[in-house]
Formats: C-alpha cells, sequence, structure tokens
C-alpha cells in the first residue's frame, strides 16, 4: 500500500483522490495522486474542524460512477506479547489542544517562564481555552512538549489564537495558520508574526496584558465572554 503522512487536506475528482501535505518545514505544499489502489493516510490533528467537509457530497448518479477511494478493513485479533501492569494518569494533564477553541500561546519573547501565569490569567477570560507554546518555549523547560504548537508539534485551527512573544517561524506558523483569528503581540514591529496576524498589538507583554485581562473580566462582567 501506498503511505501518505501528515495530509491536511484532499480533493476527490471522478478518477482519483489527490491529498495535500507541506514540505520544506511548511513553506511548500504538495500534492500527492497515488497510483497504488490501497492507501495509508495519517492526518495531522487539527487540520480538519469538526463541522468541515472538504467536498460536498455529489448527485447521486455521480457517486455511482465514482471509485469508492477509502475501505474500512477489521484488523484480526493477533497473540499478545505484552502484558498491562497498570495505567498511571500523568499529572497536570493540559486541555486538548485540537480541542480549544482559545488558545493563548507563549514564545520565548514573554521574557521568563513567571509570566506564564500572566498568559494563564488571560486564558481563564475564555472557555474551553488552554496555552500553547512555541519549540523555543518548551526547548528551555518552561511548559512540557505536550503544549508545543507548529511543524513538530501539534497543528491546530482554534477559533482565536493569540499568539504572545512569538517572532513567527515558519515551523510554528504551519502549527497554527489554520486558526480563525490570530492576535498577535510582539513589541517588535517587524516580527514576521504579524504577517498572518488578523490582529496586532506592538507592545510590551507585561504592559499590554493586564490591561486586556482586565477589559475580559469588565466585559465577562457585563454580558459574558465566550
Amino acid at each position: 500500500a501506498a503511505c501518505i503522512t501528515a495530509v491536511e487536506s484532499f480533493r476527490r475528482t471522478r478518477d482519483a483522490v489527490t491529498f495535500t501535505r507541506s514540505t520544506l518545514k511548511g513553506k511548500l505544499s504538495m500534492e500527492i495522486a497515488p497510483e497504488a489502489e490501497m492507501v495509508v493516510v495519517t492526518v495531522l490533528p487539527g487540520s480538519f474542524g469538526r463541522e468541515a467537509h472538504p467536498n460536498p457530497s455529489p448527485p447521486t448518479e455521480q457517486r455511482e460512477a465514482m471509485p469508492k477511494p477509502v475501505e474500512v478493513l477489521g484488523i484480526p485479533a493477533l497473540p499478545l506479547k505484552t502484558r498491562t501492569l497498570g495505567i498511571l494518569t500523568a499529572p497536570d494533564q493540559a486541555a486538548d489542544l485540537t480541542a480549544a477553541e482559545v488558545i493563548v500561546a507563549a514564545g520565548r519573547g514573554i521574557g521568563g517562564e513567571e509570566n506564564l501565569a500572566l498568559l494563564g490569567r488571560l486564558g481563564a477570560c475564555f472557555s474551553r481555552s488552554t496555552l500553547g507554546a512555541s519549540r523555543a518555549v518548551c526547548d528551555a523547560g518552561w511548559l512540557p512538549r505536550r503544549f508545543q504548537v507548529g511543524q513538530t508539534g501539534m497543528r491546530v485551527s482554534p477559533r482565536l489564537y493569540i499568539a504572545c512573544g512569538i517572532s513567527g517561524a515558519p515551523q510554528h506558523l504551519a502549527g497554527m495558520r489554520g486558526s480563525q483569528c490570530i492576535v498577535a503581540i510582539n513589541r517588535d514591529p517587524q516580527a514576521a508574526i504579524f504577517q498572518v496576524a488578523d490582529v496586532a498589538v506592538v507592545e510590551e507583554l507585561v504592559l499590554f496584558l493586564p490591561l486586556l485581562i482586565e477589559a475580559c473580566l469588565k466585559r465577562r462582567g457585563i454580558g459574558g465572554l465566550r
């Protein structure tokens, strides 16, 4: 069987299915039309929204003429050579990045691990929110690896992505470019993250975030903040 990994989208024609995936650290996209009859596909988490449907169903007469590209096969039970000794729950489980509607992401520009609490206060203003991080933050040990967003982390598509102190490296952009609304806060007016941001804020985080949190709390007190 052919194997295509990290699929971001696909389109179906009468004769074949073409899959799209990123290459060169997210700088280019390639389209792959496999020639094999059987194809194994892995999909990046967050590439498809909960309600997204890449292609609407064609009319009945077209569906009957099209080949069936997907077949679900049952896997026979195999004798196990391992045994379970127990299940341990990992401490401090983070919210699922792919299920969060709001992600407050930390970059190296937040200044230090002590400022993560400020980002946490901002995230608490929203329901179904969680923290995210760039690779630099995880490499520094400020947050566990499961918070990482990017080419080597999780690919996410929340309703709101607040990038705090993130410069905008291509590897990180590849993981969050599908967000519905991107707010970028950075003191560097030339930061690459501003090229994909819907809202750009050029300011020191420690000065701007307390004001934003205060405004969010006031709005939630008036009519609720979603």
